[in-house]
């Protein structure tokens, strides 16, 4: 999984869960954040715990984000291959905002 931050957010360092630590990189010069899952194998997420990651950022709103969803993450690409078929997989979710779904207290920059 690779993704840029913006040049406003930083990570704090706060990884969950703390074994991912070691698989997640980031180039502050490009500002891509990469979290190498490792190798998935038949039916996880389904017949077993999928895996996931969180990480923190800190935000320092611009004043021109003022009154407005500031971007905490760029769009994601995720990519894989299927050893079965050799086929690379690919899919792209889009980024996040102040504007959380899951959380209340995020919203508009003030």
């Amino acid at each position: 999984m690779k993704a840029f931050l913006p040049e406003n957010v930083s990570l704090t360092g706060q990884i969950s869960p703390s074994r991912e630590a070691d698989r997640i990189t980031f180039d502050s010069q490009s500002r891509e954040i990469v979290w190498n899952v490792g190798e998935l194998f038949v039916g996880q997420g389904v017949l077993n715990e999928p895996l996931s990651v969180s990480f923190q950022v800190s935000l320092n709103p611009r004043s021109g984000q003022r009154d407005q969803a500031a971007e905490l993450i760029g769009q994601a690409r995720i990519t894989g291959q299927d050893k079965w078929t050799d086929q690379v997989i690919q899919s792209i979710s889009s980024g996040l905002t102040t504007v959380l779904s899951d959380d209340q207290s995020a919203g508009i920059v003030k």
